[in-house]
């Protein structure tokens, strides 16, 4: 003879399977913007062109969200286009976030030749459509870090949200290569930087 089932269990159950992951996360109260989504939940994420994954990391790994750029080498510039990102998870905010984004030059383990964009207010899916511009002899031989950053307010020190790491050397020359760049911890980068917390 089967044992009795909990009615309340099995209804549960059923709610839960019918539910996305933003619904049981509103019904967990967890719906400030601070749960990290997996890949599996959102589908057909790739690496995007020149990409370099970082070691131990996985696609499958807990998500920090997705930024667009647009690069292209041509005769003594590397440009990179900072079109938007998506899915930004902030660090512990209740409304949208503040964000701007930082390139770098990655030499050997050290950030160097800083550039940022401007701030975008009050938006998880931030349009900053800025073009930031190198020269070619500077980028020769490096990869371009890419981070997006939360601006925060009064005495707390900005915070990293995820990065990407483009190598240069696998983009064609003269032709823009474009794509969605799944973000990972900055941990995961070039341990020392310049001025990391200046705005």
């Amino acid at each position: 003879m089967s044992a009795n089932r909990n009615p309340i269990s099995s209804s549960t159950n059923m709610l839960a399977a019918r539910m996305s992951v933003a619904d049981i996360s509103n019904v967990l109260g967890a719906n400030k913007f601070s749960a990290r989504m997996s890949v599996a939940d959102i589908p057909n994420v790739a690496l995007g062109p020149g990409q370099v994954q970082p070691k131990g990391y996985k696609l499958t790994a807990a998500r920090y969200g997705e930024i667009r750029l647009s690069l292209m080498k041509i005769k003594g510039n590397v440009e990179v286009e900072v079109i938007s990102a998506k899915n930004i998870v902030p660090v512990d905010c209740e409304t949208p976030p503040d964000t701007y984004v930082k390139c770098y030059i990655k030499d050997a383990e050290r950030l160097r030749h800083k550039k940022k964009t401007r701030i975008i207010r009050h938006s998880a899916e931030p349009h900053y459509k800025q073009v930031i511009k190198y020269q070619s002899s500077d980028v020769f031989g490096r990869n371009i870090v890419i981070m997006v950053w939360q601006r925060c307010v009064g005495f707390e020190n900005n915070q990293a949200l995820g990065g990407t790491e483009v190598n240069t050397d696998k983009l064609s020359i003269g032709q823009k290569e474009s794509g969605w760049y799944p973000l990972f911890p900055l941990h995961s980068y070039a341990e020392k930087s310049d001025s990391d917390n200046s705005p």
